[in-house]
């Protein structure tokens, strides 16, 4: 998540020096933006033993769960709503992990 955090802050700025010229533009910003949310979700759900992924475990529930203006700047780029994103993410982590392999295997079925 650091490197995320990094990276975000450095797109931030890009992004503040280049206004998007279009509807097509903002969508490929606000893709960006919404990559950055999925991936916290993916590094708080993994189930990996490894050292590192733990670690980036914590780092992304902490910035999930948090109220921290990092978390609601990187959703406000990606065109959400902070509060309703963190809700909707912590009551899907903190679902039987049957009930979130169970909706991956049909996903990946369809």
């Amino acid at each position: 998540m650091k490197y995320i955090k990094n990276n975000a802050k450095n797109a931030k700025e890009l992004l503040f020096l280049q206004q998007p010229k279009d509807n097509k533009e903002l969508d490929l910003y606000r893709s960006l933006w919404r990559a950055i949310i999925f991936q916290a979700v993916m590094d708080a759900t993994t189930t990996s033993k490894q050292k590192r992924n733990r670690i980036h475990k914590i780092r992304a529930l902490k910035w999930l769960s948090e109220n921290s203006s990092d978390f609601k700047e990187v959703c406000q780029f990606a065109g959400l709503n902070p509060g309703y994103i963190r809700q909707s993410v912590l009551s899907l982590i903190n679902q039987p992990k049957e009930v979130l392999r169970v909706r991956a295997y049909r996903k990946r079925k369809n």
